[in-house]
């Protein structure tokens, strides 16, 4: 992720620009909240959409470092608008134009390496919580970080503990009379629960990681939560399928699939993931296993339209096989209902 080699660099005492997109409106490749750091030579992290908008970024942040360098006075933050009509979008390899935001940032110092691995940490672990930033040109970096009812800083961020309160549930761009903040939670919508570890859950999980969720395995077999099993990027659970409360935490943001190696267990998760709301819960499993699963939960009071609001079979239908091809089809469904909500 961008905060990790961030902090990785600064604590090498390497400068790093964050390029971050504040404001979209119209036909540009990236949306608010897109980032991008700089380091030296230009060299990237993240993306702010490529092309044009991107190739220019770079090239302001690079000067922002060459700035630094030459003359040992710390820039400080900067806007720069991008407001492209229907010829320049076409030269960009767009269809039509749009407008853009970008703010800068640069840090230098060892003091945020420590701020930017807690928030790296704090977003892999897909803590709550809220990570906001001063979005005002021409000052110093003001960074918050809101997790697990603690406030760290970096910079004089104004009313702190009062924005907190205001705005932890904010996305975005906020404007107040303190001034101007962009905020993103920590919890992003990215967070996929696997319950089960098997060679379908195995082949999907690099999948997943590859177009940007982050995912955590729930096993009762210790096995199947090794190295040798799942990259090490993948959180891993081991616990009992009949008691999935008392070792995990489902939040409404969250994705879930449930693929265990039998029907009795896919029955104890779904019955209680059910009682949880979620953006997307899928089920493995022929139709006859679904309708058998789903009358037995019928039978114990479950409301129909809860049901339907399961994704079983899962996946797009692509006429999929093989364990690889089946993760290539529960992929593409779950990337719809992230782009699309349905």
């Amino acid at each position: 992720m961008v905060y990790k080699k961030m902090a990785d660099a600064l604590a090498q005492f390497v400068p790093v620009v964050l390029v971050s997109v504040v404001k979209a409106k119209g036909s540009v490749p990236r949306g608010a909240g897109a980032q991008m750091a700089v380091f030296p030579g230009e060299k990237t992290a993240g993306t702010v959409g490529g092309g044009l908008i991107e190739h220019k970024a770079t090239q302001t942040a690079t000067d922002l470092l060459l700035d630094w360098e030459k003359t040992g006075k710390k820039p400080v933050t900067k806007t720069q608008d991008f407001n492209m009509d229907n010829q320049e979008a076409a030269r960009a390899g767009m269809v039509c134009g749009g407008q853009a935001t970008l703010f800068y940032q640069f840090f230098a110092g060892k003091e945020e390496a420590a701020f930017f691995y807690a928030l790296d940490k704090a977003k892999k672990e897909q803590k709550e919580g809220l990570f906001a930033y001063v979005a005002e040109e021409n000052t110093e970096p003001a960074l918050l970080l809101y997790k697990e009812e603690e406030i760290i800083l970096r910079g004089d961020f104004p009313q702190a503990a009062a924005f907190v309160a205001a705005y932890k549930e904010a996305a975005g761009r906020v404007e107040t009379e303190e001034g101007t903040f962009f905020t993103e939670p920590l919890t992003d919508g990215s967070k996929v629960l696997l319950f089960g570890g098997g060679h379908v859950a195995q082949a999907l999980a690099p999948v997943l990681l590859s177009v940007g969720f982050t995912v955590q395995v729930y096993e009762d077999r210790e096995e199947y939560l090794t190295d040798a099993c799942f990259p090490a990027s993948v959180g891993r659970v081991h616990g009992d399928f009949t008691r999935i409360d008392e070792n995990i935490r489902i939040c409404p943001s969250d994705y879930v699939i449930i693929m265990t190696r039998g029907h009795l267990d896919d029955l104890d998760v779904l019955r209680q993931v059910l009682c949880h709301p979620t953006r997307y819960t899928g089920m493995i499993g022929s139709k006859r296993k679904v309708k058998t699963l789903f009358d037995t939960l019928r039978e114990e009071g479950v409301e129909e339209d809860v049901l339907q609001q399961v994704y079983s079979p899962i996946g797009l239908a692509i006429a999929a096989e093989t364990p690889e091809e089946i993760a290539v089809s529960i992929t593409a469904e779950m990337i719809r209902v992230r782009a699309t909500g349905a």
